[in-house]
């Protein structure tokens, strides 16, 4: 059997179940899942209004890609709509944040011409290598090649160091 590869290394917990905020070990133990996933559970696990709206999409249509107009991409758009500023009129819908962070940077460089990237200390923004080249933590680049024109601020700070 093929062992799994863990980036911060095993926290010797077995999760078997989780419902809403909370997760339960092998033991019976209940939790406060304080993870959220990565992002993606931050509303809880086997939350009934989720399991209901995912259940009913994958019954429907899965993933009918970017290329073909349909109807749940029609609906987020309307509902971004009505909290996005009104000079925003596109979205553009990605499948990963890694992708989002790439694209983002790719949109930058295309808009200003610029090849200078400020990114903020503490910051992670993913695993591939666009995203890499922005999270700050050496040690999640350490070996991979990046993007050399990254300047690191504070946040919140008077931004001195980017000059």
């Amino acid at each position: 059997m093929l062992s799994v590869f863990r980036f911060y290394g095993a926290r010797n917990l077995r999760l078997t179940k989780g419902y809403m905020q909370y997760v339960w070990d092998d033991g019976g133990r209940k939790y406060l899942d304080a993870n959220n996933g990565h992002g993606v559970a931050f509303l809880g696990h086997s939350n009934p209004f989720i399991v209901e709206a995912v259940s009913s999409q994958l019954s429907t249509l899965v993933s009918p890609g970017l290329s073909f107009y349909n109807n749940l991409e029609d609906k987020t758009a309307e509902s971004l709509s009505r909290i996005a500023p009104e000079s925003h009129d596109t979205v553009f819908f990605l499948n990963t944040g890694g992708e989002a962070v790439k694209v983002a940077l790719k949109i930058a460089w295309a808009y200003t011409g610029k090849r200078k990237i400020i990114a903020f200390k503490n910051s992670f923004h993913g695993r591939t290598l666009g995203a890499l080249s922005v999270t700050w933590n050496p040690r999640y680049r350490k070996g991979f090649p990046v993007l050399n024109n990254v300047v690191f601020a504070q946040y919140n700070s008077d931004c001195e160091e980017l000059y």
